[in-house]
């Protein structure tokens, strides 16, 4: 009776259904990056609402508030990636927009946002460049160097400066002659540790161009913000300074012209101010 008993139980236990596993938590996985970045409009509530607060910050009337770049982004945090060590942040993909605002004087602030403008962050980082390009630029770089060199490249983005771009994004032209048109752009260092790659990329990353000239493996190249003294901005594709090792640090500026060529180059032990 005992071994009919036990024999009926094992045969119920088989015929019964296994219990589904439970759900893991959820993953929080980056958005895919798309081929091609469609213009989208910024809302209007998100550019009132970043000038009201820029007004608000330099205490000036919000008409003397200009919105220049703009984009798209997805935050990794209810913080929009700008939490505070002792902040509690959702974590939470968060859509909304990056926005570039210009005071008077010109100078610019960038502010984070959700969608709708509801919350919004003056970002304090020193690289503002968008999250969104920082992963086409090193997406297209790490494609370049693999296909060229087969191997795995561990790659970052050590310094990026806003540009406005004539038509050839400051690089040379075969032809010579370059649209006279303003492109709002990026100009990036992206680094594997032993070389220095300069890109120029429009806003969002539909254009992104290998400066070859500026490139290098052999010093560390800074971005300089604005034109040398002396030197025009405008007959320049790339400035820099070059920091190298060792106990005399020894610094080289280097200006390259429009045509990749050294315009301009001066070796100095001692660092001194550059004017932005």
């Amino acid at each position: 009776m005992r071994l009919t008993t036990l024999f009926l139980m094992g045969c119920l236990l088989a015929e019964a259904p296994m219990p589904e596993s439970s759900p893991g938590p959820d993953i929080m996985t980056a958005p895919e990056i798309e081929q091609t970045v469609e213009v989208q409009p910024l809302p209007d509530s998100v550019r009132n609402r970043v000038q009201t607060e820029l007004s608000n910050y330099l205490g000036i009337p919000t008409d003397q508030i200009n919105i220049a770049r703009y984009s798209h982004e997805t935050w990794f945090d209810g913080c929009l990636g700008l939490g505070g060590p002792a902040e509690l942040c959702l974590a939470a993909l968060t859509e909304g927009w990056q926005v570039e605002a210009i005071a008077p004087t010109g100078e610019s602030y960038f502010y984070r946002t959700d969608l709708t403008g509801n919350q919004v962050r003056r970002s304090t980082l020193d690289n503002n460049l968008p999250p969104s390009l920082e992963a086409r630029i090193l997406q297209t770089v790490h494609t370049d160097v693999t296909e060229a060199e087969g191997r795995e490249p561990a790659l970052s983005i050590t310094q990026a400066q806003t540009r406005v771009w004539d038509g050839c994004y400051g690089l040379p032209s075969e032809t010579g002659d370059c649209p006279e048109i303003a492109i709002m752009g990026w100009r990036a260092i992206v680094t594997d540790g032993d070389y220095h790659w300069i890109y120029h990329t429009d806003n969002l990353g539909n254009t992104i161009l290998l400066n070859e000239a500026a490139s290098t493996n052999t010093v560390i190249p800074n971005l300089i913000t604005g034109p040398m003294s002396g030197l025009s901005e405008a007959d320049t594709t790339f400035q820099s300074v070059s920091t190298g090792g060792g106990a005399d640090k020894a610094r080289e500026v280097v200006v390259l012209d429009i045509d990749g060529k050294l315009s301009y180059s001066q070796q100095e032990n001692q660092i001194p101010e550059i004017d932005s």
